[in-house]
């Protein structure tokens, strides 16, 4: 500890010193190496000589040590001083404070001590310091002589304990908190605190109902169960608030005055925000729009940057991605008019991960998503930074990011958030970390410990059973999210696909999410595989039918998307056999260049993969051989995926030993010639076996009118989009062999999201 002159020469001179001996003394402790000076006054040369020379003290001159250094820092006054007096005069025992001035007086330093803690994002310290403030305090008189300490103590405490994830002793507070609130003004932060500490706890119903009582005692209505007519009426008033304002309008709207509104609108956002995470879009939905209508009523305030971003939100719920955007675009400018909100890190979250990408290209968004994530870190926003963390982690994976790179990140963020005892922020993303471990993998025992999330970094049973428990399905769907690409990228098909149907069946989930166009992509994927597996035609449909649902995409932001497509273009010519050679070479090259040009370097070396399977399949060693070598190439040193280099390596040489043969393996597939053994019919997209005298240039007869010459022909004109676009939406069909068949984005219940 470092301390001035002055200082040490008072606390020596209360013990019957003159100055010329002190002096002498500190003099003498320099020589010999016991003390040290510094630019601001001295300090031990040593920790060993400070243990030492407390060594020698009993504890009774010890306790009065603490207590005069304790003064002096009250005296010295300022930030610092006031956390360092708390820290000396906690050590002392009661008795030295025997009168209630001295323990009210030590009660506030206590709290003040806190606030300084908070900022520096030391929790525990803080708890220290105002638990030690309410011992202070007698039980039976500090609500009557000394409210507003005791309250303001109580109600930081109970913040805290939530942060420190203390849900018992949080709830405990807060109670304390309603019951002496004298007025709702009082009640504000206890009200948003119930509502937090029930959904930190899972209790998602008594969440809702309490959220609705509180907003009742503020004069705002929220039902406990929204029905869509509620919805619709709630839309339609507040869009016709917004009819006639432009964006200049709105920004220009004056600041909110009425204290109790501004906590009604937290409230709206707060359930908006765990409604979202759960899954309850009406009531997310209604919520957003309710904060919304005040805002426009009431006027601007730190929290309107939230609340424009979550109704974007809901604009995307009713496909008006234009109109979602804006209001993401707006939240910006009033994001930097409030600079110091705490819902900085939710909006942002929520903007870059529902709106932006939209029209953004998201590489663009990783430094603000940064930005965000520390935000979240400083305002002690728990559930948002959890999700700033996760999306950042979850953005390099999907990008093709170099998985030591993405690794190294994220070691340091998990070493960042450790230090902040926030461990809690970490759970969702486990399963991100467990995969970039998992490709990373050397030597695994069998492939399938590739596919498993299990590891140095979570267990995936455990971790699934924590989902289920918590009634948290989007924890589920984070690791399916990851098993699906790990399961595709190490061949095992099957798995892949019922766990997307297993994701199909959610139904609820949100579908504008930034994942949703590579969980889009490897459902496609799958499928198309699948289909070359098996031969079943249902599996080309649904292949179908997700890739156009990632074409949704192309219209507003074409680079978030063109890899993807381009290589999912080169999957389905492949499985055509009336396709030309070179068309489907020249496919694949297509979408080797479009993913090496977007640095999505996992997508290289796909791309690069099947065409080498392709060309052995073609008996064409020295294609097979170079395109083999350059996936490896991209899996082993641009991307650093050594289990998928080793896994390639070996299957290679397999596909390539049997070219000899006539014959090789193609995703555990025999192939004869150019053709899959799968069945005893033969089928592909364009032609299907209905006999067993069936020969390759068989064609499939829709209209049972027996025309020879039926085929059905999919193209880029095959697809109908417009702005009204809803999930009912169906695949049609008009069996009239038409090439201009119209095919309508299909359920988006089968879509796979994360958050």
């Amino acid at each position: 500890m470092n301390c001035s002159t002055d200082s040490l020469t008072s606390a020596l001179s209360q013990m019957n010193c003159s100055t010329d001996s002190i002096m002498s003394s500190i003099s003498q402790a320099v020589k010999g190496g016991f003390l040290e000076k510094t630019r601001g006054g001295y300090q031990f040369s040593h920790d060993k000589i400070q243990s030492s020379f407390h060594s020698m003290l009993d504890d009774v001159d010890e306790e009065r040590i603490h207590v005069m250094i304790g003064e002096m820092f009250l005296v010295r006054g300022g930030k610092e001083c006031m956390y360092h007096a708390a820290v000396h005069l906690n050590c002392a025992p009661s008795h030295f404070f025997r009168t209630e001035k001295l323990r009210v007086k030590l009660a506030r330093v206590n709290l003040e001590a806190a606030k300084i803690s908070k900022e520096k994002s030391a929790y525990l310290d803080a708890a220290d310091f105002l638990n030690s403030g309410l011992e202070l305090l007698h039980l039976e008189t500090k609500w009557s002589d000394h409210f507003d300490l005791s309250f303001e103590t109580t109600e930081s405490l109970a913040k805290i304990e939530l942060i420190l994830g203390h849900l018992p002793a949080c709830k405990e507070l807060t109670s304390e908190v309603l019951f002496r609130g004298k007025t709702v003004d009082m009640k504000v932060n206890a009200l948003l605190l119930d509502v937090e500490v029930r959904v930190a706890g899972h209790e998602m119903g008594s969440m809702v109902a309490t959220a609705s009582k509180s907003l009742k005692e503020l004069g705002v209505t929220m039902p406990t169960k929204v029905s869509k007519r509620q919805l619709g009426l709630k839309f339609l008033k507040v869009k016709a608030m917004l009819k006639l304002k432009s964006d200049n309008d709105i920004l220009s709207l004056p600041m909110m005055s009425s204290r109790t509104m501004k906590t009604a609108v937290r409230l709206l956002l707060h359930v908006t925000m765990y409604c979202l995470l759960t899954e309850e879009l009406d009531q997310a939905v209604f919520c957003a729009v309710s904060a919304t209508e005040l805002t426009l009523k009431y006027g601007l305030s730190s929290y309107s940057a939230y609340t424009l971003t979550v109704f974007g939100v809901a604009e995307l719920t009713r496909n008006r991605h234009e109109s979602a955007y804006r209001f993401g675009k707006l939240s910006v400018v009033l994001l930097d008019r409030f600079k110091g909100s705490d819902t900085r890190c939710a909006a942002s979250v929520i903007r870059i991960s529902t709106l932006d990408h939209w029209k953004d290209p998201f590489p663009e968004l990783l430094d603000p998503l940064h930005e965000a994530m520390h935000a979240g870190f400083e305002t002690a926003d728990v559930v948002y930074s959890s999700n700033a963390v996760a999306i950042s982690f979850a953005s390099r994976i999907i990008l093709g990011v170099n998985l030591k790179t993405v690794e190294d990140f994220m070691r340091n963020t998990y070493t960042h958030i450790g230090g902040l005892s926030q461990v809690v922020i970490l759970r969702w993303s486990h399963p991100m970390f467990q995969c970039v471990l998992n490709l990373q993998m050397s030597g695994p025992s069998c492939w399938e410990d590739c596919v498993t999330l299990t590891g140095e970094i979570m267990n995936e049973d455990e971790f699934m059973s924590h989902a289920e428990r918590a009634h948290l399905q989007i924890l589920k769907v984070i690791v399916w999210t990851y098993k699906v690409m790990l399961a595709y990228f190490f061949e095992f098909y099957e798995l892949a696909e019922e766990i997307c149907e297993d994701k199909a069946d959610i139904g609820k989930a949100p579908r504008h999410d930034y994942c949703v166009k590579n969980n889009l992509f490897f459902a496609a994927a799958t499928n198309f595989a699948r289909y070359r597996e098996t031969g079943k035609r249902e599996q080309l449909q649904k292949a179908r039918r997700y890739k156009t649902a990632v074409k949704q995409y192309k219209r507003l932001c074409p680079h978030n998307v063109s890899a993807y497509l381009a290589f999912l273009d080169a999957e389905e010519l492949s499985l055509s056999k009336s396709a030309k050679r070179d068309a489907v070479a020249a496919a694949y090259n297509g979408a080797i260049e479009v993913a090496a040009n977007e640095d999505m370097a996992h997508l290289e070396g796909l791309a690069n993969e099947r065409a080498g399977f392709l060309f052995a399949k073609w008996g064409k060693r020295a294609q097979a051989e170079r395109y083999f070598e350059e996936a490896m190439s991209v899996y082993r040193c641009k991307w650093g995926a050594t289990a998928k280099y080793e896994w390639l390596q070996e299957k290679s040489d397999v596909a390539l030993s049997m070219i000899n043969d006539g014959a090789c393996l193609v995703g555990g597939q025999e192939l004869v010639g150019d053709f899959i053994v799968v069945s005893d019919e033969l089928s592909d997209d364009n032609h299907v076996v209905e006999d067993d005298k069936a020969d390759a240039g068989d064609t499939l007869d829709f209209d049972d009118q027996d025309a020879g010459s039926d085929t059905v022909i999919f193209d880029d004109q095959d697809v109908f989009y417009d702005d009204t676009l809803s999930t009912s939406d169906n695949a049609l069909f008009d069996d009239q062999d038409s090439v201009n068949d119209t095919v309508l984005l299909s359920s988006l219940s089968e879509v796979m999201t994360t958050p």
